[in-house]
């Protein structure tokens, strides 16, 4: 159409066509036109597709979103990838074994109130022993598959080791993912839900109701193990690490990562921006690299009570293992080795290492660091 229009202009006289003026801008005019017919077309194609939902910042965005059972303001996610020694996950899982509640304890979802804190919960989960460790699993109310894939490779180690394998999710308020979550938690009496809104932004709210769990229910317990759902951890060298190889450990308290990080910079604008009102300081003390870090039962405690007098903010590495900690002057030190012991797959490449997976999922990686690193394999 524009082609058509220029030749139409060149074979009229001048006099016909336009004024001067019209004329000598007839260039940013046309160039105008062009701009606002190709922005129109890049919102329309934004606009009709589902990948406007998308945000980068999401640790889980790799999940698949579906439609069905949700409303409008909330997404419901599930897994439908494939992953190397596991079948696909079409939808839910369809939870057929026999359905066990001995300790189990589970708030109708009429009842649940703003008074309600524990949805699920495993009060008596080390009420006939408590363990070395906990592991600690932050993990997506939705990621089904994830869960399922960890209790069949270093989840075992809970069958081998002086460990407890616990799973601490929030509320998407999905019907059908509570649903299938009771039936999982039922099944397998390994689930914690707190009562908040399951989001990335909510993962200090998570961790913090790990530790406040850990420190009412399983205050015995040595060690928490604090985990993201997308990491391979080689338990029994862990706690050989911390019981053993490590000086730092012979204190009563302590936190200890899979990578140390020095003091930052708070940063005040910008997806990880952090206001002065929730964190005053230009920096933050030395911390732990998310998705792995541990904590001793003395530390613990004395993170909990700390936390009671400090906002929340969204960067749950930082305010746990920075600032909650440096307040108590607890040591923190980084595990020789800890990017290896503790491996966070959620990219191929994995962190402070030449190691390069090539699986392309999160999943696939879980499998195949499990194969290598698991209990006879040929890097273990």
């Amino acid at each position: 159409m524009l082609a058509h229009f220029f030749i139409r202009l060149r074979i009229l006289p001048d006099a016909q066509i336009m004024p001067r003026i019209f004329r000598s801008n007839l260039f940013f005019i046309l160039l105008g036109i062009v701009t606002f017919l190709f922005l129109r077309e890049v919102k329309l194609n934004i606009d009709a597709g589902p990948e406007n939902d998308y945000d980068p910042m999401d640790k889980l965005s790799d999940l698949v979103k579906i439609s069905s059972g949700h409303s409008a303001e909330k997404e419901t996610k599930t897994e439908v990838v494939e992953s190397a020694g596991s079948p696909a996950v079409v939808d839910y899982p369809d939870h057929g074994k026999a359905l066990r509640d001995e300790r189990l304890e589970i708030v109708p979802l009429e009842e649940v109130s703003d008074d309600t804190v524990w949805i699920i919960n495993e009060p008596d989960a080390c009420k006939n022993k408590s363990p070395t460790m906990i592991l600690g699993v932050a993990a997506a109310v939705y990621a089904f598959e994830r869960r399922e894939i960890i209790r069949q490779t270093w989840g075992t180690y809970a069958k081998t080791e002086d460990v407890k394998l616990l799973f601490f999710v929030g509320d998407n308020g999905d019907p059908n993912v509570n649903e299938h979550l009771r039936k999982e938690a039922v099944e397998n009496q390994d689930i914690i839900q707190e009562n908040y809104v399951e989001s990335y932004w909510n993962l200090t709210r998570k961790t913090i109701g790990q530790l406040k769990w850990t420190k009412e229910f399983c205050p015995g317990a040595k060690i928490l193990a604090h985990l993201d759902d997308d990491v391979f951890i080689d338990v029994p060298k862990v706690i050989n690490a911390l019981t053993v190889d490590q000086g730092f450990t012979s204190k009563p308290d302590w936190v200890a990562c899979m990578w140390k990080m020095p003091g930052a910079p708070v940063r005040r604008t910008g997806k990880y921006a952090v206001t002065k009102e929730e964190y005053e300081p230009e920096r933050y003390p030395s911390s732990c690299n998310g998705p792995c870090y541990f904590i001793s039962d003395v530390a613990n405690e004395k993170l909990v009570e700390e936390s009671y007098k400090h906002e929340e903010f969204k960067l749950e590495d930082m305010y746990v293992t920075g600032v909650l900690r440096d307040e108590n002057s607890i040591p923190i030190f980084g595990i020789p080795k800890g990017q290896f012991l503790c491996q966070h797959l959620g990219k191929k490449n994995l962190m402070h290492s030449d190691v390069v997976y090539k699986e392309e999922t999160v999943e696939e990686r879980m499998w195949k660091a499990w194969e290598l690193y698991g209990p006879g394999g040929e890097l273990n």
